[in-house]
């Protein structure tokens, strides 16, 4: 029994070393590296879009969905956009321990339909952030708020800009 028991850890550390190999290359190749949201730079991206019930929310590199999940307690549309198949897996685990569920798609979010979006969430690189306003800004419907952890876009001036701890969180409305 005790062997069974030392190959079982033996193999779920295996498993999570063989995800963080999964996740570093994944970074590398996708030049999005997984970085969190610290937990109250999230809670208050989640105030500042004053989600209203009924609108849809998205979060366009969601990882685990950390900010879906505070914007759920809002609205019960919220959908995550995520390339690496583990921070998927790990949001769908998080997501049976919740009340309110969270949309999880593996795709890539150039590619994605945000017509219906009322908010976005984002954090992701400056170059990454330029690329979503020349591709996906114009598909945004009139009124969408971006709401973007630390880095902005380059050729549109935000709305609003709101220090939360050491962090700049940026605010950008379609008109």
């Amino acid at each position: 029994m005790n062997h069974f028991l030392l190959i079982l850890i033996c193999l779920f550390f295996l498993f999570l070393f063989g995800v963080y190999i999964y996740l570093s290359v994944g970074a590398i190749l996708l030049r999005t590296p997984f970085v969190r949201s610290k937990t109250r730079v999230a809670q208050r991206m989640v105030e500042i879009a004053n989600i209203q019930q009924g609108q849809v929310v998205y979060d366009l590199g969601c990882g685990d969905g950390k900010i879906l999940f505070f914007a759920s307690q809002k609205t019960d549309r919220c959908i995550g956009v995520e390339r690496m198949r583990p921070l998927i897996w790990w949001g769908k685990i998080r997501n049976l321990f919740h009340k309110k569920k969270v949309e999880f798609r593996c795709e890539n979010f150039f590619k994605t339909d945000l017509s219906d979006a009322d908010v976005i969430f984002c954090y992701l690189l400056e170059t990454v952030m330029q690329k979503f306003y020349d591709q996906k800004w114009n598909e945004l419907k009139e009124g969408t708020k971006v709401i973007s952890n630390v880095f902005q876009m380059k050729d549109l001036k935000p709305v609003e800009s709101v220090k939360v701890k050491k962090k700049t969180v940026y605010v950008y409305v379609k008109n």
